[in-house]
């Protein structure tokens, strides 16, 4: 227990000195106040507050904690740790403060020395903090609220358009089945050559259409599920078993622990890479795939030894409806490479074959080899 062993006016100076208001009370009353607990209080002097009642300036809600802490000083003459206590001023005006008290004898008497800091300007601060928070919490919870209804209505809009796709697609695929029916009568008819020409012609444009319907309905599922890991070597292997090769070599050097983050539709990416140098490669003999590798990015090759591309025709083959037959391959690819910021070009040198570069981020890669392998 601490004791006042000092002359009156040398303990009336060290309080003075402190930063914080302080007051000695018995148990009940005050006996002693420095002038910072007078301020405090919002008094005139310390004889307002000496003699008074402790009780008198804290708040009626904090009454059964002060008493608590009467008996842990006076009866168990233990310290009281840091509390959050109001006080309120001579005119009624709540102050907050943080408060610590120890036992203590003043003059021969059994007290408690309480240590008053006040932290109302912090407590505002924190009670305005917890409103704006509460203000953007309510405002985050309204506008989720408004995208999931959103989200709801683009659901909704979206399973529409493409049930009227589905039955769209349905019914032009019946109209092809009864136009190619008329079709195939009228070759085994004897017809004059210009009439056949035109018949080949019509028959062209309806594989056309077939294929452009076809393109619509894996277009519609482009984007729609989430990107997933695939290994790439696999990958490829897959969309070449769904091609007729013939006598062309596709020698596939990807490595077999080289897995990329694409949309479940990137299968297509290398089914159409392969079927366009076939198509267009002309005296193209081999297709080769391969990987590179850099600290940011890896690059998946696809090399062929044909006639390559036309300098003027490099950044069109990408764009819709470029190209000899349909141009929705190389279109279909990008937009699917496009959805985890996978970037395709072609860099091959016209006359000595194509070569379609597709630059993986890093982040869209990986490898599943260990380390100690």
């Amino acid at each position: 227990m601490a004791t006042c062993g000092s002359p009156e006016n040398d303990f009336e100076l060290m309080v003075e000195c402190a930063p914080d208001a302080i007051y000695i009370a018995d148990g009940q009353r005050f006996i002693f106040v420095n002038n910072a607990f007078v301020r405090m209080m919002g008094a005139t002097s310390r004889d307002q507050l000496t003699g008074s009642l402790v009780f008198a300036r804290i708040h009626p809600a904090y009454h059964a904690l002060i008493h608590e802490r009467v008996d842990l000083i006076h009866v168990e003459e233990k310290s009281s740790g840091l509390k959050d206590v109001v006080y309120l001023k001579m005119d009624g005006t709540p102050v907050d403060v943080e408060s610590s008290a120890v036992p203590f004898h003043f003059h021969g008497i059994s007290a408690a020395m309480v240590i008053l800091r006040d932290i109302t300007v912090r407590k505002r601060a924190e009670e305005e903090l917890q409103r704006v928070y509460g203000e953007l919490e309510k405002r985050v919870i309204e506008r989720t609220a408004e995208l999931n209804k959103t989200q709801e209505a683009y659901r909704k809009a979206n399973e529409k358009l493409n049930l009227l796709s589905s039955i769209t697609r349905h019914d032009i695929n019946n109209q092809l089945l009864v136009l190619r029916s008329y079709l195939a009568f009228l070759e085994k008819e004897q017809l004059p050559p210009t009439l056949t020409e035109y018949l080949k012609r019509a028959e062209t444009a309806s594989q056309n259409i077939s294929v452009m319907i076809q393109f619509t309905k894996e277009y519609e599922n482009v984007g729609v599920n989430a990107p997933v890991w695939q290994n790439c070597r696999t990958l490829i292997e897959t969309a070449v078993k769904q091609i007729s090769l013939g006598n062309l070599l596709v020698k596939n050097d990807v490595p077999e622990y080289v897995e990329v983050l694409g949309d479940p539709l990137i299968i297509k990416v290398f089914y159409n890479l392969t079927d366009n140098a076939i198509r267009y490669g002309g005296k193209i003999t081999t297709i080769h795939f391969s990987m590179q590798e850099s600290d940011d990015t890896c690059q998946i090759l696809c090399e062929d030894d044909g006639d390559g591309i036309a300098v003027e025709d490099k950044d069109k083959i990408f764009e819709r409806g470029f190209g000899k037959n349909t141009g929705l391959g190389l279109y279909l690819s990008r937009e699917i490479l496009e959805i985890t910021s996978i970037k395709i070009r072609e860099t091959g040198e016209t006359g000595n074959g194509a070569r379609f570069e597709m630059t993986v981020p890093k982040e869209s890669y990986r490898s599943t080899k260990s380390e100690t392998e």
